[in-house]
Formats: structure tokens, C-alpha cells, sequence
């Protein structure tokens, strides 16, 4: 008996599976470097200019951010909620990156987590847009988080052999800070 129910309930369980998710979604497919046009976006689907749209990472593009950490090749590994990279400069030696934008994200609130994580966190400011850098153990590895939009937005970069990881998490922020905010 316990049979039976068991392979009934594993029944019941692979066909409400699928379906219980299954929904139809409104809106235009766009491939990964396409864009849309104005009459495709809805008023409510504007493109963030800090967030991830168009195939690209955020508003800085790789150039920008291999001159900036001074590497010779670039490998972009993960593209979705963050954005992630690993650099190499001509020693080989390699560079971690990390992008974030966080939609309604708040500076402070940013701050108090990377403080609960352990972090040692300093105060920033970026033409006049008050923020902070947060440093983990060991100090290899920096980030810079700043209001943007209606949100936050974090560069971290760690040089796995030297470098100024602080240096060009700055300077990554300031470059969007310059041109887009």
C-alpha cells in the first residue's frame, strides 16, 4: 500500500510540476547585443543605464576597464545579476572584477552588510556622491559602492599578485560617475 501512494504522490508531483510555473509572458525576445526600439519598450521597461542591457555589463565597456586595471587580456565569465571578470596583466598575474547595480539598493544598508560580513569600511566621496570603499581580509581585494538611480552601484577589484585594488575600484566608479551620472 505505502507503494501505491508513494508512486501516486510522485505522480501527482510530475504533472503539477510543470504546470504549476508555467505563465506567458508579455513583451519582445532580444537576443544577447540586440536592442530594443522605442515603440518596443513599455513605459514601464526603460533600459537602466546602470544595469545590464544590450549584450553589455553596465555602462563602462571592456576597454574602459583594461585600461583602467592595466591588463592585457580580459575573459567576462558571468553576466546576469552581477557581472564578473577575470583580467590578466602581461605578467600573467591575474585580476578579479565585480560588477554590481542594485535597483532600490541603499549605500547605507550596503555599508552596514559588508560591516556584518567583516569588512573594513571607509567613507568616499565621488564628485559629490557620498559612498564607501570596503576592503576584505587580508586587504587584497576592494570595493567602492555609491548611490546611483534609483539604486547602488559596486565595482570590487582584487589583484590576486599587487596592484592597487582600491585605486581601480575608484577609478572604475568615477568613470561611470563621469559619464553617465
Amino acid at each position: 500500500m505505502k507503494r501505491i501512494v508513494g508512486a501516486l504522490a510522485a505522480a501527482a508531483l510530475l504533472l503539477a510540476g510543470p504546470t504549476g510555473c508555467a505563465r506567458t509572458v508579455d513583451g519582445t525576445a532580444v537576443a544577447p547585443g540586440e536592442t530594443l526600439n522605442s515603440s518596443e519598450r513599455g513605459e514601464n521597461d526603460k533600459l537602466d543605464p546602470y544595469g545590464f542591457a544590450n549584450g553589455q555589463c553596465g555602462p563602462l565597456d571592456e576597454k574602459t576597464i583594461v585600461e583602467t586595471v592595466k591588463a592585457a587580456q580580459i575573459y567576462q565569465n558571468f553576466f546576469g545579476a552581477l557581472c564578473y571578470w577575470v583580467a590578466a596583466d602581461d605578467a600573467g598575474n591575474l585580476i578579479d572584477l565585480l560588477y554590481a547595480y542594485y535597483e532600490g539598493g541603499d549605500v547605507d544598508r550596503d555599508r552596514t552588510s559588508a560591516d556584518g560580513m567583516g569588512q573594513k569600511t571607509a567613507d568616499i566621496t565621488i564628485n559629490g556622491r557620498k559612498g564607501f570603499t570596503s576592503t576584505g581580509p587580508g586587504g587584497s581585494g576592494c570595493g567602492v559602492t555609491v548611490p546611483a538611480g534609483t539604486g547602488s552601484l559596486t565595482w570590487w577589484v582584487q589583484y590576486r599578485k599587487g596592484g592597487d585594488s582600491c585605486g581601480a575600484a575608484r577609478q572604475l566608479v568615477e568613470h561611470i560617475v563621469q559619464t553617465v551620472l
